[in-house]
Order: structure tokens, then C-alpha cells, then sequence
């Protein structure tokens, strides 16, 4: 029975491996033409959507100034400025006493200290700094001048460490001053030196004028 299975079934091979290796006819396919690969055109709306909308708005727009100061609730704060303590202003200051042989402590110190950091004093401070340190320092005040009716900038004190001398830091202290005086719209700037300052004479005689005024002083207590 077995040897009836196996031989149907190489029999069946053999039949089909025939007709698979058969060559068909020529005749079985004809071409008509070559194959063209062509995108038909779908419906597409070729015209822009119009808007039936009888409603046209103009703008009308008009600017003006108006000349006049509105009142506004902001107000600018100032900025206070940093408080330095210690060195190197008491430094500097000891050396401008030293300079001009006046006594200094620490209770004069504090005072001229407290007289800057008063908003409401006169007396103001300005400080040079070079490569990150404080090397000159100035102070100067707001002053009546009643000849002319006026007020004047009077430059009370100014210092700059010897080391650090002969590079116009005087000067650049006395230009800025300059500034403030035109933008505080006072008269001028005043100020006075020792007849022995020679070196402080050179350059006051450059920038300013000898008034040729001498001081007298009548000291209290």
C-alpha cells in the first residue's frame, strides 16, 4: 500500500513539474501599446469665494499732543548711594589733614561722613576710583553768591593719594564738577589752596583764574 502511495505521488510530481516547465505560446499576450502612467484631474475649485458683505470700515485715525503735564502717581526714587566705611576714606582724609597740618579724630570723621549721607546737607562727596580702588577723594557744597544774585558750587576739599598723582585725577574730579555746575545751573565754581601748594597751583592755573582775592579767617572756639 505504502509503495502505491509514494508512487502516485512521484507521478504527480513529475506530471505538474511538466506543465510548469511548458513555454507558453507567443500568441497568448498581445501588446496594444506602451503603458503611460497619467494623474487624472480631480474636481478642484479654481475661483476665490466672494463675500457678499455691504459693511465697509474706514478708520479715521487722528494724533495730537497735548500740551500739557498729566498727573501721574509714579514716582522715581532715588538711588542711595553705597556707604563706605572705614578705609579707604579715612585714610585719605587723614592724609589731607596731614597735608595741611590739621588735626583729625574719629568724631570729625563721622560728622563729614553723616554731613554726606544727609540728603538734606549741603556739603556733598565725590571719589576716584582706579583699578578698583579709591584713590582721591572731593568735597564740595552748594553756596549763595550775593553779588550775583546766584548760587556757586565751592570745592572745599580735594586729595589725591601720591602714588597715584600726575595722572589728571584732579582735573577729571574738577570736569565733573564742571558738569554739575551747568546742570545745577550755578554760577561757577570756587575754591582755594594753600600760596605753598606749588604743585596744586600748576594745575588750578590751567583751568581756572586766579580772582587774586586773599582769605582772612577769624576762628571761633
Amino acid at each position: 500500500m505504502k509503495n502505491r502511495i509514494l508512487t502516485a505521488a512521484v507521478f504527480c510530481f513529475i506530471t505538474n513539474f511538466g506543465f510548469a516547465q511548458k513555454e507558453l505560446s507567443p500568441d497568448t499576450f498581445k501588446v496594444v501599446k506602451e503603458y503611460q502612467p497619467t494623474l487624472i484631474d480631480a474636481n478642484k475649485i479654481d475661483f476665490e469665494p466672494v463675500l457678499d458683505d455691504d459693511l465697509k470700515i474706514q478708520l479715521d485715525l487722528k494724533y495730537s499732543f497735548i500740551n500739557k503735564q498729566l498727573p501721574v502717581s509714579f514716582q522715581v526714587e532715588r538711588i542711595e548711594p553705597a556707604k563706605i566705611k572705614g578705609e579707604p576714606l579715612v585714610k585719605l582724609y587723614n592724609g589731607y589733614a596731614d597735608f595741611y597740618k590739621v588735626p583729625m579724630n574719629t568724631g570729625i570723621l563721622d560728622t563729614l561722613w553723616g554731613w554726606i549721607h544727609d540728603e538734606s546737607h549741603d556739603v556733598n562727596g565725590l571719589c576716584f576710583e582706579l583699578e578698583g580702588k579709591i584713590v582721591a577723594i572731593a568735597h564740595y557744597r552748594t553756596m549763595p553768591r550775593p553779588i550775583k544774585g546766584q548760587y556757586i558750587c565751592f570745592l572745599d576739599d580735594l586729595f589725591v593719594e601720591p602714588e597715584f598723582r600726575g595722572q589728571k585725577i584732579a582735573q577729571k574730579l574738577i570736569s565733573h564738577l564742571k558738569s554739575l555746575s551747568k546742570a545745577n545751573n550755578w554760577n561757577g565754581i570756587r575754591w582755594i589752596t594753600h600760596s605753598s601748594n606749588e604743585n596744586a597751583k600748576k594745575l588750578y592755573d590751567k583751568i581756572a583764574n586766579n580772582t587774586g582775592f586773599e582769605l582772612y579767617e577769624l576762628k571761633g572756639n
